[in-house]
């Protein structure tokens, strides 16, 4: 027998059936006891992953949120300050129409102002409470309008 022929019986006899099972299917429990660990720590590692990245979600959130309301706040700010120049700077159709019925007294406006910050930022929480994505999306679009509205305030 030559060598070549020896090396070729001794890989067949791994694979010959031994016990009316072949040496492969008597080890296949075993790998599936170390796949099935594997898979469970594929997946508790998954949720912690599903885990970080809610907590960051939240983070990002919570800094839009407040962004929204603190250019809101700012522009509240500037609507007291400037109350005198009111009557020349104020190009919102609404913001005028609100001075106008107010002998171009801001208060109304700032009530206005205020209500509509508070009612806008509770329905974002509560949309991202319910629906985190969608949530997500339209606190994000509203940051955007308020970073055109603040380029627009500190610029104009």
């Amino acid at each position: 027998m030559s060598t070549i022929e020896a090396e070729s019986l001794t890989a067949r006899s791994s694979l010959d059936w031994r016990g009316g099972y072949p040496l492969l299917a008597r080890q296949f429990p075993t790998a599936c006891r170390h796949l099935e660990t594997w898979v469970v720590s594929l997946g508790i590692l998954a949720s912690q992953v599903q885990s970080a990245l809610r907590t960051g979600e939240r983070f990002v959130f919570s800094g839009l949120w407040l962004f929204i309301a603190s250019v809101s706040a700012f522009d509240t700010y500037l609507t007291v300050r400037y109350s005198a120049e009111l009557y020349f700077e104020e190009i919102n159709p609404v913001a005028r129409y609100l001075l106008h019925i107010n002998d171009w007294e801001p208060s109304l406006l700032i009530g206005w102002k205020f209500m509509g910050t508070f009612v806008v930022l509770g329905f974002v929480a509560a949309l991202y409470t319910h629906h985190r994505r969608l949530g997500l999306m339209v606190t994000s679009t509203l940051a955007s309008l308020q970073m055109a509205l603040l380029g627009y305030l500190t610029c104009a």
